[in-house]
Parts: C-alpha cells; sequence; structure tokens
C-alpha cells in the first residue's frame, strides 16, 4: 500500500491527473509518466502487443485523453497504432478530441483529425468539441476544427441540450476573433434562440461583450 508521502510525491511531479491512475498497475503509471515527461521512445517500448491499451482512470477516460490533456502528439499515433479508438468515450462520454479543445491541444487535436477522429462527436450535454473550443477561447483549435471534413455542413449548427450552437458560446464569452471565423459557418445559428430565448448577440450583449455582440449584427446586416 503507498503512503501518503508517496502519492504526495506523484502529485507534485505529475499532476493531479495521474492520481486517478494511481491504484493501477505499475505498468500504467509508467506509461503515464512516460506521456507527462514526453518520452516518446519509452513509451513505444512500454506499448507492446499485449501491454492493456484500453486502461482506464477511475473516472473513465483513457490513456489518449491523458494524452490529449498532455499535449503529446505523438502519444496519440502509438496508442491509436496500438489498437485505442480515436473516438473512445471516457468520463461523461467526452472524446480525446473534447480534451485537446478544452486544454488548447492544438497539436493532439490535429493528429486525431488525422487519425478520424469524429469532429461533431456529443458529451453528455450535446456539446461537440467545437462548443468546448468556443467556449474556452482556443482559436487553434476552432481553426482546426473549422477545416475538419463535416464542419462545414453542420458542425457550426449542432446545438447542445441548452439549444446553444457553437456561436452561442463563444459569444457568451465574448471571444470576438473565433465569433468571426464562426459567422460564415453558422448563418443558421444566427437568429437561432437558446432554451431561454437568447440569440449569441443577445448572450454577448449579457455579458458586456458588447463589439461581440456588434460584429454578429453587423455580419446580419451584410448577409
Amino acid at each position: 500500500m503507498k503512503t501518503l508521502a508517496t502519492i504526495t510525491i506523484l502529485a507534485l511531479v505529475l499532476g493531479t491527473s495521474l492520481l486517478a491512475m494511481d491504484g493501477q498497475c505499475a505498468w500504467e503509471r509508467r506509461v503515464c509518466v512516460a506521456i507527462t515527461r514526453h518520452l516518446t521512445q519509452e513509451l513505444q517500448g512500454l506499448l507492446q502487443p499485449t501491454a492493456n491499451v484500453h486502461a482506464v482512470n477511475e473516472e473513465g477516460d483513457s490513456l489518449l485523453h491523458f494524452a490529449a490533456k498532455e499535449d503529446h502528439a505523438d502519444a496519440v499515433d502509438l496508442l491509436v497504432g496500438a489498437g485505442v479508438s480515436p473516438d473512445v468515450a471516457g468520463h461523461e462520454q467526452r472524446t480525446p478530441l473534447h480534451t485537446a479543445a478544452w486544454f488548447g491541444s492544438a497539436d493532439v487535436a490535429g493528429r486525431l483529425l488525422a487519425r478520424g477522429a469524429h469532429t461533431n462527436a456529443t458529451e453528455c450535454r450535446g456539446n461537440t468539441p467545437l462548443h468546448w473550443a468556443c467556449w474556452r477561447g482556443k482559436t487553434e483549435i476552432v481553426r482546426l476544427l473549422l477545416g475538419a471534413e463535416g464542419i462545414s455542413s453542420c458542425g457550426g449548427l449542432v446545438s447542445n441540450d441548452e439549444l446553444r450552437a457553437p456561436l452561442h458560446l463563444a459569444a457568451a464569452a465574448g471571444h470576438l476573433r473565433i465569433v468571426r471565423l464562426l459567422l460564415p459557418y453558422a448563418r443558421g445559428a444566427i437568429d437561432q434562440c437558446d432554451a431561454k430565448g437568447r440569440t449569441a448577440a443577445d448572450l454577448a450583449r449579457q455579458g458586456g461583450y458588447f463589439d461581440t455582440a456588434g460584429a454578429i449584427e453587423a455580419f446580419v446586416v451584410g448577409r
């Protein structure tokens, strides 16, 4: 049994995200260390054909989610190559692409997209990775997702459980650059009301982001 001191040292060196893996085997902890420290060659050596690459932590997140959080793009290639699905569902049905979008792990997002990750996968509240990137202000991720196959046709219009499209979340957070990126892809979402009857421009004004609301309204006039 590990002592509190041992667990504390692990937390300081590797961060709390590893602690959820702490109760599992030594191999899994070594893999987490290799991912955290971006030790690609060591990770490659650990991912043998008999390895349990589908291991998950106590919350249900996979090693691929962990690699996305740590922005280790080479680990993505190795794990997917070893048999982990790029769309593996984790805690609250989040995919690794959701994790990459939340943390702004652009290199990982690019690798996941190249490996066939679905851009319009939804987590338990109906949010896509684009929703998360828009809310978090991750402009580079938004650019990647908007350039991905399938986004231009419907990704900018997908609504979550609160009837908010990605445009609503970007506007509510006042991310003007992202709003301007989204507008050509989300024309149908401009006049869409959320569950409380508010448009994206309404949400921007409510948050005091009048320049963002103005940009949406100017786009409408120019349509």
